[in-house]
């Protein structure tokens, strides 16, 4: 007879594997990580890790997917409150950005193996998969300031996707320049003039004031500067 699955047990071991992943990221690195070492930390045998991941590169997809789904439920209140529009815009940006900024220390370890080559299927899919989430709430709040007429262009449902591209791209530049400073290749003036330039042309493609949807602010890209900075090996 066929075993039974029960759905509960599955994602409630399912959720503990990637909890271990995660803590080992932090602690360790991924690079660092092993097959073993997950089995070790979650108390499981390989063919039960095996049962739910076929490899530790789905371990990483799926604990990025899981973040992604944690910020949607974030966000998704901001976006559904009865405020003017640029306002819940602004609170949308500040607040990813910030629950980021809250996530700081995995992200910074898990930066590396998601921007190795050898990686390049889950970034896509991790891009792929945040657009999905975050630009239909992008729109929403875009079609509202149509109405509210502090926004005057013609389309903002296509629109969320040109902001969602360029909120996307931001976090992948200034991801790869957190990542050369950890390792001692870029300044943080560099990561300063990343988020400059991107926050700047965000403005312009909303047809917006400069400032009006800072959502960055100087002590957050210093705080990331200084996450990566930490992680520098010591000169010998």
């Amino acid at each position: 007879m066929a075993r039974t699955l029960d759905p509960d047990a599955y994602h409630r071991k399912r959720e503990a594997i990637l909890d271990v992943l995660e803590e080992l990221i932090v602690s360790t690195g991924y690079d660092q990580v092993t097959i073993a070492d997950i089995l070790a930390a979650a108390g499981i045998s390989k063919g039960a890790f095996y049962h739910y991941f076929q490899a530790k590169q789905d371990v990483l997809s799926a604990l990025l997917e899981r973040r992604l789904g944690a910020w949607e439920a974030v966000l998704e209140p901001i976006v559904a409150a009865e405020e003017p529009a640029l306002g819940r815009l602004r609170a949308f940006l500040t607040t990813l950005s910030g629950t980021k900024t809250a996530d700081r220390a995995f992200l910074v370890e898990a930066a590396a193996p998601v921007f190795a080559d050898g990686n390049a299927v889950v970034a896509v899919r991790l891009r792929q998969d945040g657009a999905a989430r975050f630009a239909p709430l992008i729109a929403r709040v875009l079609v509202d300031a149509r109405r509210e007429g502090t926004m005057v262009q013609d389309d903002p449902v296509a629109l969320a996707d040109v902001v969602i591209t360029l909120v996307q791209d931001l976090a992948d530049r200034a991801g790869r320049s957190v990542l050369a400073i950890a390792r001692g290749s870029a300044e943080r003036t560099d990561l300063h003039r990343i988020v400059a330039v991107y926050v700047g042309a965000l403005h312009r493609v909303l047809g917006l004031e400069p400032g009006t949807l800072d959502f960055i602010t100087g002590p957050d890209i210093e705080s990331w500067a200084d996450s990566a900075a930490s992680l520098r090996e010591p000169e010998r």
